[in-house]
């Protein structure tokens, strides 16, 4: 496994709970209102995919063959779940933020290929 790609998945993971936390702290997230089982679903999902990214890196980046195995599930759990939230951000209509994601796709598909 690639160095940079087990760098970009702890860094991911860690800006993904940051941002989840900036969110909620902030007030921003409406749907703990409008929808508060679907967005703790979704928040429990997006917390495991972080956590998975950061123990998946840094057990990678120690060689370990379950750290690999884990690090490649939370790949996949990532592109998962920014190709949804693709489909979020178009569901508001929000092209800038739809554009937004598409760089993470790409990322997550090319850093993270096997040497």
């Amino acid at each position: 496994m690639k160095k940079a790609g087990n760098i970009f998945s702890i860094f991911i993971g860690i800006c993904m709970l940051g941002m989840w936390g900036m969110l909620l702290f902030t007030g921003q997230v409406k749907e703990v209102d409008t929808e508060p089982f679907r967005i703790a679903a979704h928040l429990f999902s997006e917390g495991i995919t972080a956590t998975l990214l950061i123990l998946g890196g840094l057990l990678s980046l120690k060689h370990s063959s379950c750290g690999e195995k884990l690090h490649f599930v939370s790949l996949g759990m990532l592109l998962y779940s920014v190709l949804t939230a693709g489909g979020y951000y178009l569901q508001l209509n929000n092209a800038r933020d739809t554009r937004r994601i598409r760089p993470l796709k790409q990322w997550t598909l090319s850093w993270n290929r096997p040497s």
